[in-house]
């Protein structure tokens, strides 16, 4: 008798056994019925049919727990906070020169370089490259470049920037009026130069009113009418258009993370506690600057300061706008797989409500926040080791009736006896 004859009588004993002896009910069933051919089919079919959708459901559990193993959910607890203060704004205008300014700069340049005040202002129309990198050719930036003759353009580009004082014409911090120019301070930011909210710790409501004229605009083809506002950690943006009266809501929660989740990596927690990187909006801004180095071995004017930076990498200037075209066309924020969102902190967002209009030369708006109760939620880990073993528990005991007992027991059938049955058989 060969030895493959002896583990096939081996395992075909030790399955009668199992099935006589199993605690599985259902499964002894099929012991105890066996005579019956119909009911037994029945039952076989009826198990089958249970083993396979416990398997796919414990399946689908392991996956889903290994492609979203961190779950946010709205905590019970709700923070509350009396003084709110408001993020850090940023209100841009739809120009980016000054009228005024660029017309005396065309007069020292006429002076200085000999030919008339005009045809300089319609050469500084091109410096609408430095905003928009495809609004001008490569030959025609490199030959502005030449006859202004600056290394620094990009500080003059801040002289010729409109001031905020002539932006924002009226301030108001809860009715009460307030100079602007001691709230606002103008800013270099991935826009242009824009009017950013000075950190004052100012709570409550804040109304500003908006020369939105354009009387001051140096035309440029790229201009757009109105304003729009942005926010440090927040991707989005609004915009305000001549005449509006609107309410900006200011909307705030509350992310915190569980200490545990350090234990995941990036790829699966995809986020970053406080110690371990910055916010998305920087991180994104960091990364693109990365992309200017690297291939034009020089940082866009917008949104950074050369000292701040690194003191030996120059500004672009437009002899490199063919290099800062193929960055603009090439770039995308799905290059920088590691600009993840925080872990934990305060995020805000606005939402704009308009409810009327004024005479067109003006746009007042009022922030201010829609409710002091800051909702919290919590990310956490989706399953525990323990909460993983009881749902896959569950899913078994309800579909077959399984337990760690009738585990053991499969176990010590598919070994102890099924290797003592086939030495019994070679001893017969």
């Amino acid at each position: 008798m060969s030895r493959m004859m002896f583990v096939k009588g081996a395992a075909q004993r030790t399955l009668i056994e199992y099935f006589h002896k199993t605690s599985l009910n259902g499964f002894g069933l099929l012991y105890f019925i066996r005579k019956r051919r119909i009911q037994r089919l029945f039952w076989f079919a009826f198990i089958t049919f249970g083993i396979l959708f416990a398997g796919l459901s414990v399946l689908a559990m392991i996956l889903q727990y290994l492609n979203h193993p961190i779950m946010t959910s709205l905590s019970e607890d709700i923070f509350f906070e009396e003084n709110v203060e408001f993020p850090a704004l940023t209100i841009c205008s739809g120009y980016k020169l000054s009228r005024r300014k660029v017309a005396n700069y065309a007069d020292e340049l006429s002076n200085a370089k000999g030919q008339s005040k005009d045809y300089w202002l319609r050469q500084l129309t091109l410096l609408e490259g430095y905003f928009e990198s495809f609004a001008i050719s490569p030959q025609v930036g490199r030959n502005l470049q030449n006859a202004l003759n600056s290394t620094n353009l990009a500080s003059e580009l801040q002289k010729l920037s409109p001031s905020c004082d002539t932006l924002i014409v009226h301030c108001e911090v809860n009715d009460l009026n307030r100079n602007c120019s001691e709230i606002f301070t103008l800013k270099n930011t991935i826009q242009g130069f824009c009017c950013g909210l000075e950190n004052q710790n100012l709570t409550g409501e804040l109304t500003i009113t908006l020369d939105s004229s354009q009387e001051d605009a140096f035309a440029m083809p790229q201009n757009v009418d109105g304003f729009t506002l942005h926010m440090s950690n927040w991707l989005g943006r609004l915009s305000i258009q001549p005449g509006e009266l609107a309410n900006i809501e200011l909307q705030i929660y509350e992310l915190q993370a569980n200490p545990q989740l350090r234990d995941y990596n990036l790829d699966e927690r995809r986020c970053y506690f406080h110690d371990e990187g910055i916010n998305q909006a920087d991180c994104l801004t960091q990364c693109r600057l990365k992309a200017y180095i690297i291939n034009c071995q020089c940082i866009p004017p917008f949104p950074f300061s050369a000292d701040s930076v690194n003191s030996t990498h120059k500004y672009c200037n437009l002899t490199n706008i063919d290099c800062m075209q193929l960055v603009d066309f090439n770039w995308s924020p799905d290059e920088c797989v590691n600009c993840l969102p925080l872990c934990h902190g305060l995020f805000h967002r606005m939402v704009k409500n308009v409810y009327g209009y004024m005479h067109p030369w003006r746009s007042r708006i009022s922030f201010y926040y829609t409710n002091k109760h800051i909702p919290i939620y919590q990310q956490n880990e989706l399953y525990n080791w323990y909460q993983m073993l009881s749902n896959i528990g569950g899913v078994l005991s309800i579909c077959i009736g399984c337990s760690f007992i009738s585990g053991f027991e499969l176990l010590y059938f598919l070994s102890y006896r099924l290797w003592l049955n086939f030495r019994n058989i070679q001893m017969q």
